[in-house]
């Protein structure tokens, strides 16, 4: 825009332009492994679940999911987020401090245990669970709506994404011969959630149910062995 002749543009000093590039594409997520059991068999609070988690990755042993270093991270802050999680017959919202690390070769991460889905509200076993009520017709939609204090197409959109992961999860012609309800059964059914969620995010780039892409930065991350490092899975 110009006025009078003058251009109106004024342009930002480089040490500018560099902070605002690098706090959009230098952000990313390690997730943590912290259902290393049957879904079905966790009856621990949520809360309790996170501070395990973030007590059994030490930042010695947490790769970087750009450079591929391991050891090389260390604190860079947090931030607080909220959860919502279904125990004991209710809904409870969750304040959690997300812990924030910063890697030798200048990318932050935040810590991420895979219980949280990235950009859902939600906690994973709630979603599942709303999910069971759903599929196995337990309730009707508006009972399951007010169980869980969720709105109809909150439930809708939760189904859809269900679904299109869970063709992608099992490939096109297993997910034609199981319906949502089985393939419920398999993921509560699992040994170790934790390693078979980690099989769908090297497959995928992105975790179970995550409705949101990554940054374009994250399209291709370095991954630990699980042989080696089961517990941390880079997004």
């Amino acid at each position: 825009m110009e006025e009078g002749g003058r251009s109106l543009f004024v342009p930002l000093p480089i040490h500018i332009i560099q902070q605002l590039k690098a706090a959009v594409t230098h952000k990313t997520m390690i997730r943590l492994n912290s259902l290393d059991c049957k879904m079905k068999n966790i009856m621990s609070s949520i809360l309790s679940l996170f501070k395990r988690s973030l007590r059994k990755h030490p930042l010695c042993r947490v790769m970087c999911p750009f450079c591929g270093a391991v050891g090389q991270c260390r604190p860079h802050g947090s931030y607080h987020r909220n959860l919502l999680h279904f125990l004991d017959g209710g809904t409870e919202v969750l304040r959690l401090r997300i812990p924030r690390v910063l890697c030798s070769c200048g990318h932050s991460h935040a810590l991420l245990p895979d219980f949280i889905v990235p950009y859902l509200s939600y906690s994973l076993p709630m979603i599942l669970r709303i999910l069971a009520d759903y599929f196995q017709r337990r309730l009707t939609v508006a009972s399951i709506c007010g169980k869980y204090g969720i709105c109809v197409p909150v439930l809708y959109r939760l189904k859809r994404q269900f679904l299109l992961h869970k063709r992608e999860w099992l490939g096109i012609l297993r997910d034609m011969e199981m319906d949502g309800a089985a393939f419920l059964g398999l993921l509560y059914g699992s040994e170790n959630y934790s390693a078979d969620g980690f099989g769908f995010l090297r497959q995928t780039t992105y975790s179970f149910l995550q409705s949101h892409k990554n940054p374009a930065n994250c399209a291709r991350p370095h991954f630990p062995d699980p042989k080696i490092q089961g517990s941390q899975h880079n997004l």
